[in-house]
Parts: structure tokens; C-alpha cells; sequence
């Protein structure tokens, strides 16, 4: 019975063929179940995304394409007409780069999603370059993949490629402008500079931002109104992100007449170190008496509020003005204002 002929192969061929294909699929699963177990036990102990990254590649693996190229391994143990076999060539070429762009697919997409989420976890899936981003680099990755796969299976893409080649040229001179703002948001995005709810300051124009777009990032004013700038007009600008302050610092000055008796003049930085210190959330730094003003003696005081909030920092000013005011208002000591005195010189006698 496993004589029997069968397109010249015999059953006992045939089996074996079937065994050593079943058997590579097996074992082939085996491995990626083994595997992905591994990456994922080893990448829950890790903060890196790169092992999160070689998992999900792994956990792309599929069955279906697995099970044709076994099948096709295990026909190369079988005698089959010249036209079968270099089909079969063909599909297990076609089935490897598939599988192989499916690997790069998901490495290359969680990859670039974990690394628009660094530093903040809900940022990344709300940026819309982000998908744009990703579109992009499965284009990329897809279009060269396929040009491999026509040159393993004999076709000739140098031609087709020189195309490409000369498409792409005036494809970017066209679009150079829209290109430009596209790359600008890929670079904010990876570089991050600023990420939404950020407010910053770009020249006269400020806020709070609310999206970064493929072209465009969108501002909300103090105001109300919504500027949209160039994402290229902000990179090639010197921006201020208010955010990222961890603390403020505060400079301001006052000051007291010329009357104010000397012992008072010099204890005023005094009062004013005490006042600044007697402070939540403050670190004063000092207090001088500055310079001889027009009309008045001036002092500048210099101190750091412990948050960048903005709100906080007027509460504390607020509250040292208001402290200056009443110790001033005990001791005597006025605050100056612009006044001009003028001297009248005595008329001189006219002898008759």
C-alpha cells in the first residue's frame, strides 16, 4: 500500500514529507509561544520599551504563514515537475517577506508609539503626527520589502527603482513647503520641546498648547483665541516652555524716601529677609539697597517662589507687599514716589 504512485512520490514519501512538515509547525509555534513568553516575563521587569517592543514583533507571528512555509519545507522532500517546485519557491518567498515586514511592522509602530509616549504615558496616542508618522514608516518599510521580494524572485527593479527615485525628486519640490511643517511635527513629536497642555512663549505670541497637527500646532491665547502656527515657523524660533519650570524666580524693587533716617535704610533689607523667609514655599536669595534713584532710595529684592505656578507666585507677592507695607507703616518709613522739589533762591535786593 505505501508503494502506491502518486505524481511519483509514493505514500511513504507523502508521510514523511507530512510529518517533517507538521513537525517543523509545531515546533515552530512552540518556539514562538516560548519566546514571547520570555520577552514579556523579562520586559515586565524592565523600564525600557525596546524588549516591549521585540515582544509585540514576536507576537505577530502568524499561524497561517507558518503553516504554508512548513508545508513547503517539507515538499522539498518530495519529487516534483520543475514548474511545482519553482512555484513553490516563489510562495515560500512571497510568505518570508511578509512574515519578515510583519516583524518590522510592529517593532518598528510600538517602537515609535513608545517613544511619543516617554515622559508622559497619554501624550503619544493624542498627537495626530504620530499616526502620521507611523503611515509613513509602514510605507517605507513595506515599499522596500517589496522591492527585496521582486528582486530574490529574478525581477528587475533598477528600472522601477530609478523611477521611484526620480517621482520622489519632484514629488518633495512640490510639496517642499507642506514637507517641511510634516518633518518640523515629526521632530516635535520625537524631540518634544513641548507636548500638549504646555504653555509657551514663541516671540509676542503665547499659550497653552492644545494640538500638534501634521502642518500646524495649535495655541490657546490667555485671551481666549486660538493661534495656529507653522510646526517649521516653531522650530526655527527660540521658544519658552513655561512648564518645564520647576521653580520661579522673582525679582522686584521699591523705594523710600530720602528722609528716612539712616539706621532705618539699613535695616530695611533686614525686615525684608525676614518677611520673605517667614514665607511657605519661598527661598529668599537677597536684598540690597541698590541705588540712589531720582527720588527715591532704591532696593531690589530677589527670591524664589518653590512651584512654577503662576497663581502661587501672586499669592506670595502679594503677601509680601502687604507685610513690607504694615513693617513700613510701624516704623515710620515712607515709600517714594516721583515728586520734584524745587529750591527758590531769595530775590536779591535792589539798592535804589
Amino acid at each position: 500500500m505505501l508503494e502506491i504512485s502518486l505524481y511519483g512520490n509514493t505514500l511513504r514519501q507523502l508521510a514523511i514529507s507530512f510529518g517533517i512538515a507538521a513537525l517543523i509547525f509545531v515546533l515552530a509555534m512552540f518556539a514562538k509561544s516560548f519566546a514571547y513568553a520570555k520577552l514579556s516575563k523579562f520586559a515586565s521587569r524592565t523600564a525600557t520599551g525596546l524588549d516591549d517592543s521585540f515582544a509585540a514583533a514576536v507576537k505577530s507571528t502568524k499561524w497561517a504563514i507558518v503553516l504554508l512555509l512548513s508545508m513547503s519545507l517539507g515538499s522539498a522532500f518530495l519529487e516534483l515537475p520543475p514548474r511545482a517546485s519553482k512555484i513553490i519557491w516563489q510562495i515560500s518567498t512571497l510568505l518570508t517577506f511578509a512574515q519578515i515586514g510583519l516583524w518590522l511592522n510592529h517593532f518598528a509602530v510600538y517602537a515609535l508609539i513608545l517613544a511619543s509616549k516617554k515622559g508622559d504615558k497619554s501624550e503619544g496616542e493624542r498627537l495626530e503626527s504620530v499616526a502620521a508618522l507611523k503611515m509613513l514608516v509602514i510605507v517605507i518599510l513595506w515599499v522596500i520589502l517589496t522591492l527585496l521580494c521582486l528582486d530574490n524572485l529574478g525581477f528587475n527593479i533598477t528600472t522601477l527603482v530609478a523611477g521611484l527615485g526620480i517621482g520622489g525628486i519632484a514629488i518633495a519640490l512640490a510639496v517642499q513647503n507642506v514637507l517641511g511643517d510634516f518633518l518640523a511635527s515629526l521632530s516635535i513629536v520625537l524631540d518634544k520641546p513641548f507636548v500638549i497642555g504646555d504653555f509657551i512663549i514663541l516671540g509676542n505670541e503665547m499659550g497653552t498648547v492644545e494640538s500638534i497637527g501634521v502642518k500646524t500646532t495649535r495655541l490657546r491665547s490667555l485671551s481666549g483665541e486660538q493661534l495656529i502656527l507653522s510646526n517649521k515657523d516653531l522650530l526655527e524660533s527660540r521658544l519658552r516652555n513655561f512648564k518645564r519650570m520647576y521653580e520661579r524666580r522673582v525679582v522686584f524693587g521699591f523705594g523710600i524716601t530720602y528722609e528716612t533716617p539712616l539706621e532705618k535704610v539699613e535695616a530695611v533689607s533686614a525686615w525684608v529677609r525676614d518677611i520673605v523667609t517667614s514665607g511657605e514655599q519661598i527661598r529668599f536669595d537677597r536684598a540690597h539697597f541698590k541705588a540712589f534713584g531720582a527720588s527715591s532710595l532704591d532696593f531690589e529684592v530677589v527670591y524664589f517662589v518653590c512651584a512654577p505656578d503662576f497663581g502661587l507666585y501672586m499669592d506670595k507677592q502679594q503677601e509680601i507687599n502687604l507685610k513690607l507695607m504694615k513693617k513700613f507703616s510701624e516704623n515710620d518709613v515712607e515709600f517714594a514716589y516721583p515728586t520734584t522739589l524745587v529750591h527758590m533762591a531769595k530775590p536779591t535786593p535792589v539798592s535804589d
